[in-house]
Parts: structure tokens; sequence; C-alpha cells
């Protein structure tokens, strides 16, 4: 679409002085709202684990780790950002994978580890696949309703994972790298803390240690001091490795859609980049208050930050692509409504104490409701917005009015190529299904259904890399031609 941030796809898709004003609304409320609660979620996660190792009160951490942090986004940018997540990706790996041998040592070997779990849970713990007594068909109904909404971000396609695309030297290295980006995310990096987790269920009772304490037990009770120090900096690369990919998504809003739009149109990139590392240490400030004040009960604001918080907003991910009728009021009530709505329900309400998918489906279909009803309560965008959106995106789905306007053959070809894309999501589905499956059945000792999985990865592979090779953005590399956005000129 040709576009750097999210509000500036308000004005792509939406029209009028509502839709300019909202764009403004909405890179504020992304860079101090839903930025900061997300860092300080994840420095609140970083401070109870590190507090058991280091001694340090909560205020000397958060301090310490955050001028860290601090300094190098507001000197790297996108391009520190992704070099530096490598090196500390690695990092990260290494140092969680080095423990591994003490803690297996201790119980004598993988087969008496697994053995010690399976005496502490019982056989049912093992079982690769849910459902399970802690994962009952509800909560597995709504993860995958979250998962076939969510789009790679809450509203489809934002945030840090468009980071990455744009960072990429062209559109082979961005589809390719995301491809990668889910084997480590979904196969690779789960491999210690699956182990973590096994050795955790056969040292401590269920119930006796808090969740988000487990990580720093095992690290104080089986890492000698030179492997602690290798953890803590581990730990610390993790950490910074997501914070900083939101300070600097947060810090574009300002860049970009605030001061680029409204104050200096014609600001040079130099200046620009120092309005964004100003926009940083604001959105650093305010987080790090959120992680003192606000963040506890890291159980309860990991399903929060993980579901609950986008659960309203998720129908915007499909609607805004899929139905032509959606206009820029239905826009503004899921995303201004979701994130107090959520915290209300979630927090104040009590939701927290009760099953996850309850409050989840209870925001899913208030976001529904919500949305529509206001929608259908407004007028529809201007035809002539909505053929520039058309004409720009291709959009499948609901816009039969809109789609009529072009040519015949222009609604072919968006067919065809939907149904390609459903092809190819299908194929990359089998792909990571059946390795996260086979993981967990290589750690069950589940060998036959290892091997279906394999066969399964293997086959969906490599009918995705093939059609994938015959596409277009990895065939040939070309220039993208945006139409003009004039009715007229369509």
């Amino acid at each position: 679409m040709g576009i750097v941030t999210t509000a500036e796809f308000i004005e792509l898709r939406y029209s009028g002085r509502m839709a300019r004003a909202y764009r403004l609304i909405y890179a504020l409320y992304n860079c101090f709202g839903w930025a900061p609660l997300v860092t300080g979620y994840m420095t609140g996660w970083m401070v109870v684990e590190l507090q058991p190792i280091l001694g340090w009160s909560k205020f000397q951490i958060v301090l310490a780790c955050g001028i860290v942090v601090l300094l190098y986004t507001v000197v790297s940018g996108l391009f520190g950002v992704v070099y530096n997540q490598i090196f500390q990706f690695s990092l990260y790996l290494i140092g969680a994978s080095l423990l591994l041998p003490y803690l297996i040592g201790h119980f004598g070997g993988w087969h008496n580890t697994v053995s010690a779990a399976v005496a502490a849970r019982g056989p049912a713990f093992m079982n690769p696949l849910p459902p399970s007594t802690s994962i009952t068909p509800l909560i597995l109904l709504a993860l995958f309703v979250q998962g076939f909404f969510f789009a790679a971000n809450p509203t489809a396609g934002e945030g840090s994972t468009a980071q990455r695309f744009m960072a990429a030297r062209d559109e082979t290295h961005a589809a390719l790298g995301q491809i990668f980006s889910a084997f480590l995310a979904l196969v690779l990096r789960l491999i210690p803390f699956i182990i973590y987790g096994i050795a955790a269920a056969a040292l401590f009772r269920r119930d006796t240690v808090a969740p988000e304490l487990i990580w720093g037990r095992l690290v104080l009770k089986f890492a000698p001091k030179g492997l602690l120090g290798l953890l803590v900096a581990a730990e610390l690369a993790g950490y910074m490795a997501i914070a900083n990919a939101y300070m600097n998504w947060g810090g574009s809003f300002i860049t970009n859609d605030i001061y680029k739009r409204l104050i200096q149109p014609d600001a040079s990139n130099r200046r620009l980049a120092w309005v964004g590392k100003f926009a940083t240490v604001g959105i650093v400030t305010l987080s790090f208050l959120i992680a003192l004040f606000l963040v506890n009960r890291m159980m309860s604001w990991f399903l929060y930050i993980n579901a609950v918080m986008v659960a309203f907003i998720l129908p915007l991910a499909w609607l805004r692509f899929f139905w032509w009728r959606l206009n820029i009021w239905g826009e503004a009530a899921g995303v201004l409504l979701g994130l107090p709505f959520g915290y209300l329900l979630w927090f104040p309400l009590g939701f927290s104490q009760k099953p996850f998918w309850l409050a989840f489906f209870v925001l899913f279909g208030a976001g529904w409701a919500a949305i529509l009803t206001t929608t259908w309560l407004t007028q529809p965008e201007s035809t002539e917005t909505l053929r520039r959106f058309y004409a720009r995106c291709r959009p499948p789905g609901l816009w039969g009015p809109v789609s009529k306007t072009f040519a015949m053959e222009n609604e072919q070809e968006v067919r065809a190529e939907f149904r390609g894309d459903l092809i190819n999501s299908g194929l990359g589905v089998a792909l990571f299904s059946s390795m996260t499956v086979a993981l967990n059945a290589v750690v069950a000792g589940r060998w036959s259904l290892f091997a279906g999985c394999v066969a399964a990865a293997a086959v969906s592979g490599l009918l995705f890399i093939r059609r994938w090779r015959a596409s277009a953005p990895l065939a040939v590399e070309r220039p993208i031609a945006y139409p003009a956005t004039s009715g007229k000129e369509h």
C-alpha cells in the first residue's frame, strides 16, 4: 500500500475530516497507549524474573535496564533494532540452552527427567496434543478464534512485524525472512523452555511457585556463577529485543503521523530522526511508570497482553479489508473502546479470576456489536475513497458495490489472487502446525506421531515453496506502481 504506519492507513481507507482527525488520535493512542502498555508489561516480567537473582529492588532493575535500553534504542533506530535482534536472539538462545545439561544431569538423564515429571503430574502431562486439564476445549476454541483473526497483529499487519518487512532488502527477503522467523519462534526458541517446564514440573509441586518465578528459581538452583551471569545477560537481551521494537514502532507515529504531517511537512530526515528519538524517550518513561505502579500478578497480565487486550478489536482485522461498508466511525469505535473496556473487564471487574475464554468471548462479541452498530448508524465512505483503496489494495470479500465499477477482468484477477492466497495460507498453516506438533512429539517420545508430522511438514513445505517460487514477488523483482487517487482517472 506504500505506507509507513497504520495511522497512515486511516487516510487511505477512509476520508473526510473525521479520518484526518482520527489519524492524529490513533497515532497518539498507539504511541502513548499501546506501545508503553506492552513495553511496561515486558519490563514488569523482566523484573520478577531478575529480582531473585540480583536481589535488587523493582525500581533499581527498571532504572538500570531502562537506561541501557533507552540509550541504544535512541542511538540505533530501526537499523539497530533489526541487527541487534540477531545478536540478542542468539545470546538468548545460547544462554537458555547452556543450563539444560545441569537440569537434566540433576535427574540422571533425560529419561529420568521425564519419568520424574510424569510421577509428579500424571501420565497426561506428557500428552503432546491438547486438550488437557489446564487447556480445555473452550480455551482452545478461544485461541483458535484469536489466531484466525490475528493476522500478524491485532488489526492486520501493523507494528513491529511490518518494521521487519520494510527493513528487508526486497520482497523476496521480506517473505522468506518471515517464514524463517516463524520457524525460530514456533520451534527453535521453544526447545530449551519445554525442557525447563518439564524439569520444573518434576521439581516444584503444583501451585506452590508462581509461574513467573520458576525461571529464576531454576537459574539460582542449578547455574554455576559464570553461567549465572550469562543467563542474566541472555534474559536482558530477550527483553531488549522486544522492548526496543515497540519503542521504535511507537516513535514512528509521532514522527510520521504528527510531526511530519502537521508541524513540518518539509522536515529533513535528520530532523525527523531526532523527533523520533525524543518520542522514544517519552514512551520509555511512560512504560517504566506502568511497570513500577501498575503491572503485578504477571500471569493475569500475560493473558491480558497476549489475548484479552486485542479481543475487542479483532473484527477490524477482517472488516477493514473484506467489507466495503466499514467506515471511520466503526473503526474508531473498535480501537478507542477496546483498550479501556478490556482493562476494565479484566482487572477492576475481576474477569482475570474467571476462565480465560469467558472474558475473551465477551470482549470479542462486544467488539463485533460495537463496530457493526456504529458502522450501520453512520454514513458509508465516499465512492471515490472506496475506489481508491480498492485499486491500491485489491481486497477480496464483500466489495461488490465498488468492484463492479471496475472492469470485469480486474475483479476476476482479484478473485484468482485470493484463491491463491488461501491455498498458500493453508499450506503455511499445515507446515508450521506440523513442525510444532513434531517438536512436542519428540519431547513426549511419540515417534510415530513425529514421523507423520515430519512427512506432513515436508510435503506442505515443498508445495508452499514451489508455489511461492512461481509467484510474482519471488520470481521477479518489480517496482510497485501505485494507482492514481482521483476517481476520474480510474
